[in-house]
């Protein structure tokens, strides 16, 4: 067989393992059965699961339970992995974006048990996202806060917030578990006036997965945010890590309905037709 027909199978097996064809915990049928599947030789099977190995999509394992499995560093792992991690949440926690409202408000506001690990406070120079996100010179300091949060005792939320040391200088004196924006306004007096607040997908690496009680890989949302004062300086860095099982975020956009519109049925009809 040629070249092109192994590459063709490489392509078939990818797609066979987006769909979730594999089959529990990831293992790939034998090669007998891909090839009959595939209409190819053996050979030509075995050299496009190779490539794949090279490529670190599969790995292979021994013992009476061995074969074929979808690697960790697969993007599609997590389609077979065996999670067996039970929150005790029967409902997503709804968090906002863009608010001011920390993720214990959002566990309480579900009506859940909140709590809060703190797990380091260190003074540091910035790095080079910190520097960007906070305007900040080279060698300047910020406080580097990583945070635990629990609903019903379980892990939820892993938090990174970045706060420049010479606004802030003794941060460490008050209770860091609270929600830091209630100590900014309430200890320092800020007003907050806008947050910019961007969601994307992350897998969790070795040690946030034994941290949130996840497999390595999981699909996490990573919130990364940055909070400005009244006077449009940002006070607040933040990169948090969300399981996607426990948590959803939700927005609310205000229309504005022209003075002229008649009926509370014509207001409404127009609010429908803008959303």
């Amino acid at each position: 067989m040629s070249g092109w027909t192994t590459y063709r199978v490489v392509s078939d097996l990818r797609g066979l393992i987006r769909r979730g064809e594999a089959l529990a915990g990831g293992r790939l049928p034998s090669e007998r059965e891909l090839a009959e599947q595939f209409g190819v030789s053996r050979g030509t099977v075995r050299g496009a699961l190779a490539l794949m190995r090279d490529a670190g999509e599969l790995e292979t394992r021994s013992g009476r339970d061995g074969g074929t499995f979808v690697s960790h560093k697969n993007p599609s792992w997590i389609l077979y992995s065996q999670i067996g991690v039970s929150l005790g949440l029967h409902e997503l926690i709804d968090h906002p974006i863009a608010t001011p409202q920390g993720t214990l408000q959002s566990i309480a506001a579900q009506g859940d048990f909140a709590q809060t690990k703190v797990i380091s406070l260190k003074r540091e120079v910035a790095d080079e996202e910190a520097q960007a996100a906070l305007e900040l010179e080279e060698g300047n300091f910020v406080y580097t806060l990583v945070r635990l949060r629990y609903s019903n005792g379980s892990p939820i939320a892993l938090e990174q917030a970045q706060l420049p040391v010479e606004l802030f200088p003794d941060l460490p004196r008050h209770n860091v578990a609270d929600s830091l924006y209630s100590i900014l306004r309430s200890r320092y007096n800020v007003r907050f006036s806008s947050i910019t607040d961007s969601i994307e997908m992350a897998c969790a690496t070795d040690e946030q997965a034994k941290t949130l009680h996840v497999p390595k890989g999981y699909p996490l949302f990573l919130a990364v945010n940055t909070a400005y004062d009244a006077a449009g300086r940002p006070v607040e860095h933040s990169r948090d890590y969300f399981r996607s099982d426990a948590v959803r975020f939700v927005t609310t956009k205000q229309f504005d309905i022209p003075e002229n519109v008649g009926s509370d049925s014509e207001k409404q009809e127009m609010q429908l037709v803008r959303m």
